[in-house]
């Protein structure tokens, strides 16, 4: 063809900017569903692939996992929604019976000898972190309530994208080896690291996190403490985020179980159930992560508490993702490979 067939480079160059750009802010809101969506399909893709050896019809098995990973979601959030909403009002009653932040007050008073402006001051603070952490909670529940139209969309997006990237997942795997500018060593190098990034964060964080909450709640039932189900669930998203854990539960509720006159079980739920638990994570860290090359600890911090304010639960994954990816990119940049 001749030259002057082909539009100017720099108009293409500039088109493909500003439908990126345009592109963003269309798909923006659905961000996170879409995230969630492809990340469903990575987890299921091995069922996937083992029911379709059998069936031999894509279309049809990933229809059959999306039918029972919505069924199972489904019902576990019936069932724990009814249970977790039951305890955290129960809780609430309870604190409302009590002066906790008096108790914990004295508690501290004896235990530090510590001046009266003192224990005041550490009075007022305890009381406003209760008193805002119990509006959080309620208006955190108020809006789940009311945006359930927007939830309902959102679903239907994450499970249309799930669908698709279960039956088309290794196109889309051909077509963005295909589209990628590296070379095919450096194609390979990206894709590993991304496999094991992925593998570091599902089973280094959050299973393991998820895990650690479960031994919580263990101990939660065994001493006794109260509405288990509720904070055992808060426990197990302490023990996803980096640095922190279930102790940050564990800690406060124990000492609220000894403002409550249940001082026995409240310090054997510190002294044994912290330890326990803060073993337990380290463990099954290792174990699950090995040779994978987990990423720097500080970097999935950032990511985790950045990804979930950005793209809600899902940014628990994704955004350390995206902050290794680019460190990936700058190391290709440093080593003139890109």
């Amino acid at each position: 063809m001749k030259k002057n067939e082909y539009a100017p480079k720099w108009f293409i160059i500039t088109a493909i900017l500003i439908l990126i750009a345009l592109a963003f802010f269309i798909v923006k809101p659905y961000v996170s569903a879409i995230l969630a969506g492809i990340f469903l399909a990575y987890v299921f893709n091995i069922p996937f692939k083992k029911l379709n050896k059998k069936i031999k019809k894509p279309g049809f098995s990933a229809a059959i996992i999306c039918i029972a990973v919505i069924l199972f979601l489904g019902i576990a959030i019936y069932f724990l929604a009814q249970v977790t909403i039951k305890e955290a009002f129960d809780f609430y009653l309870k604190i409302q019976e009590i002066d906790v932040a008096k108790e914990i007050t004295n508690f501290f008073q004896k235990l530090f000898h510590a001046s009266s402006e003192v224990t005041e001051q550490i009075s007022i603070t305890i009381r406003q972190a209760i008193l805002k952490l119990t509006n959080t909670f309620i208006l955190n529940v108020s809006e789940v309530i009311t945006d359930i139209p927007k939830l309902l969309i959102q679903a239907f997006i994450t499970f249309f994208v799930f669908f698709y990237f279960l039956k088309e997942g290794d196109n889309v795997m051909v077509y963005l080896k295909r589209v990628m500018p590296f070379n095919k060593k450096i194609k390979e190098r990206f894709f590993k690291r991304s496999a094991n990034l992925t593998w570091a964060i599902i089973f280094g964080q959050i299973v393991t996190g998820l895990i650690q909450g479960a031994v919580a709640g263990i101990f939660l039932y065994f001493f006794k403490a109260p509405s288990p189900v509720f904070f055992t669930l808060l426990s197990m998203l302490c023990g996803v985020l980096p640095f922190i854990g279930p102790w940050l539960v564990l800690i406060p509720l124990g000492l609220f179980m000894i403002a409550e006159n249940s001082t026995l079980l409240g310090i054997l739920l510190i002294v044994i159930g912290v330890p326990v638990t803060s073993i337990v994570g380290e463990w099954l860290r290792a174990f699950f992560v090995g040779k994978k090359g987990f990423i720097n600890p500080a970097v999935a911090l950032v990511g985790m508490l950045g990804g979930l304010k950005f793209m809600g639960i899902i940014g628990l994954v994704i955004g350390p993702l995206i902050l290794e990816y680019l460190l990936i990119f700058v190391d290709l940049l440093k080593k003139n490979v890109a």
